[in-house]
């Protein structure tokens, strides 16, 4: 049961009161400074960013995009949002490498900065409230703790792809949220005490949070892969189902703490917004409500539990938003033929001894650790992580009387990761840095809790503890600096992947292939094509996939383009893994637009521009503001002697582009087909102002003009 804590009597200095943030704050920056001057990479950054331009203003239709797109998989309105305010702010030149990256970059640290000093104000008030008498009697040592647990969760190497990849932003958007979240619980838990017997204000508030949820489902339809629509209940059941969630959220809390609690409900939405793994701080709550603050008692656990409704609620709409935004990728979900249940298991053991174990040792860390195609349960990686787990849950078990803190961090982990263990698997990766990013946060807050049980057991236990704090940061900084540097620009990401990593898996081959489009050197690039294409037409001896002949489609595109004239049949080879991909992609309900787009490309390449036309077309009807369309199709056109139609994409992707070259050349050639003079002199004028010596412009522009 939780007390009011008593104010500090005086003794806090103010390095305690103010420096301790401060400082963190610092260190998260040094950390994470590299960042600063890094560019978008090729994983991910230029699909999501530089090729898309809904996300690019603060329009009712941006808005709307944001908040019913699952492009690139996840649901995430709020981390669009950011984007949407850095490019209002900064702008973002997608022709010019991208100039602006690192103010996006930025962003991303100035949020994770954020995150932190949540992690700090939610462990500095958990320690006042599992030990209220060292507010008054220790307060710098709570401090210190507190300060402690968010260096070892904010200055990590581990949360390097969070902060680093721009594509990330989501975690640290979520991770913001959560971290306060947690913070408004404590003052809710402080002022509401033990809950309330189960009554009628909680009963009203557990139905309306159900009445929320299904007003919510019959209001948004999922039946589309690509967006969400409106269901039969439309914008008015909507309407309601917020308002039915307000009604809960007033009913579910204490009165005498009623601000509070809906401060953690707003700010628990916000992250759910960010991102959906943030649906387990319902759960968190929960966890605290068994220790530290012991608030579930005998004959109240119903109480507690309806206490949380409209966060269950939450959670189980997000986990369905979550659920539709991963099915719009093609081929992310892993079959249980292709990924059977004992391998699901063994990936799941796997993953919980390699979050810990990184924790611990951040070391090799790479940005993608590959799906093996078949996982052995003889393989000591798979039953040795099993047997760690087992052990360390053995242990909390047995030691929850006396350090009940390190079953709730072992519970609350577990819960945090549980969704991205591979039951049900997306994407070709193992583990992944970025999903510790939330889950190690029960392991920080730790911290905080071992301090009291350790100062009252080791007489000597203070001056190591203070040592420990000293030392951590100037372990940690050093090792972040270093793994932010990774993740610079494309070259070097993928060199540091292929250095740590020399096992030849499948994921590694098709990362291989996009780390060869960051490659300045064109012999590397041709040997980085060559080898990884050796590696994936092995592989689809075995599993044909659809993805699979699409990244081998891509391999031979990019040999194509080294050289076109001599590398001709590469362009043929290319159409024909990618008609594969397409029609195995429809055969097994796996298709997406994308499929028509690199159809489309596929055979201008190879040619036959006329071909590819059709495809190209669906893609633009699905994507209308994304430029490699809109080009792709108005190059297309032109090609297929069909000059007007080419003219009208042509002018509606140097909309999207005005400063791309070949945009505004070919849309001159098609002025020059239909005879409008004007129209090809001011298109081949605008090529020379972006490109001064450009010499088809030059020698078209004279021609047209008679000059010389």
């Amino acid at each position: 049961m939780i007390e009011p804590t008593a104010a500090p009597r005086g003794g806090v200095t103010w390095l305690a009161r103010l420096g301790f943030p401060l400082l963190l704050v610092v260190l998260v920056f040094v950390g994470f400074a590299p960042a600063f001057g890094a560019r978008f990479v090729n994983w991910d950054d230029e699909a999501a960013l530089l090729a898309t331009y809904d996300w690019r203003g603060l329009g009712g239709e941006n808005l709307a995009w944001m908040f019913t797109t699952n492009w690139m998989g996840p649901y995430q309105p709020l981390a669009w949002f950011t984007y949407a305010l850095d490019h209002a702010a900064v702008g973002l030149d997608s022709l010019n490498s991208a100039p602006d990256a690192g103010r996006y970059h930025a962003t991303n640290v100035v949020l994770h900065a954020l995150a932190a000093l949540g992690v700090y104000l939610t462990a500095l008030r958990l320690a006042w409230l599992a030990r209220p008498n060292w507010r008054s009697e220790r307060p710098d040592v709570v401090r210190f703790a507190a300060f402690v647990a968010a260096v070892g969760f904010a200055v990590h190497p581990l949360r390097a792809e969070s902060v680093a990849w721009v594509t990330e932003r989501r975690d640290v958007v979520s991770g913001a949220f959560v971290a306060f979240a947690l913070w408004a619980w404590t003052f809710y838990v402080e002022r509401a005490h033990e809950p309330r017997k189960f009554g009628r204000s909680l009963a009203v508030g557990v139905v309306a949070s159900a009445l929320a949820a299904i007003l919510f489902f019959g209001s948004v339809s999922f039946a589309e892969p690509t967006r969400l629509t409106w269901g039969p209940l439309g914008a008015a059941g909507l309407a309601a189902a917020s308002l039915a969630w307000v009604v809960a959220v007033g009913a579910s809390a204490c009165a005498r703490a009623r601000a509070a609690f809906a401060a953690a409900a707003l700010l628990v939405l916000g992250a759910l917004l960010g991102k959906g793994l943030a649906l387990v701080v319902p759960m968190w709550f929960v966890i605290l409500d068994v220790w530290p603050f012991r608030r579930i008692v005998r004959g109240k656990l119903l109480a507690t539990l309806a206490e949380k409704a409209p966060f269950f609620a939450l959670a189980l709409v997000f986990a369905a938003i979550a659920g539709w935004g991963q099915r719009g990728v093609p081929g992310v979900y892993a079959s249980f033929e292709d990924h059977t249940l004992l391998e699901r298991f063994l990936q799941a053991g796997f993953g919980l001894a390699f979050y810990v174990r990184k924790t611990l040792l951040p070391v090799d860390l790479v940005p993608l650790v590959g799906l093996p195609e078949e996982l052995l349960p003889s393989d000591p990686r798979y039953w040795g992580a099993w047997l760690g787990v087992l052990v360390v849950a053995a242990f909390s078990v047995w030691q929850r009387r006396r350090a009940p803190a390190l079953l709730a961090a072992c519970v609350g982990f577990v819960l945090a990761v549980g969704p991205v263990l591979g039951f049900t698997q997306a994407g070709p990766q193992l583990v992944a840095d970025r999903y510790s990013y939330l889950g190690c946060l029960p392991f920080a807050l730790l911290v905080v809790a071992a301090l009291p049980w350790a100062l009252e057991r080791f007489a000597g236990a203070r001056a190591v503890f203070v040592i420990a704090g000293l030392v951590l940061p100037l372990a940690l900084v050093p090792m972040t600096r270093a793994q932010t540097a990774v993740w610079h620009d494309t070259d070097t990401l993928w060199r540091h992947a292929a250095a740590v990593d020399t096992q030849s898996t499948l994921a590694r081959a098709l990362f291989a292939i996009d780390r060869a489009g960051g490659l300045s050197d064109p012999a590397e690039r041709e040997r980085v094509l060559e080898s990884s294409i050796v590696i994936v037409e092995e592989t689809l001896k075995r599993h044909q996939k659809p993805l699979l002949l699409a990244g081998l489609a891509y391999a031979y595109q990019r040999l194509w383009e080294l050289d076109p004239p001599r590398r001709r049949a590469d362009a043929e080879r290319a159409l024909e893994a990618m008609r594969l991909a397409d029609e195995l992609a429809r055969r097994n309900a796996q298709w997406n637009v994308e499929f028509a787009f690199n159809l489309g490309t596929a055979y201008v390449n190879a040619g036959r521009a006329a071909d590819g036309v059709p495809h190209l077309e669906a893609f633009v009807a699905a994507r209308p503001k994304h430029f490699a369309g809109r080009y792709g199709l108005g190059f297309a056109l032109l090609r297929a002697e069909r000059p007007g139609e080419a003219r009208d994409e042509l002018e509606r992707a140097v909309e999207l582009e005005p400063r791309h070259v070949n945009a505004w050349g070919n849309l001159a050639l098609a002025a020059e087909k239909l005879g409008d003079r004007a129209r090809a002199l001011e298109a081949y004028r605008r090529v020379l102002e972006l490109e001064p010596h450009h010499p088809t412009a030059r020698a078209r522009l004279a021609a047209l003009t008679g000059g010389g």
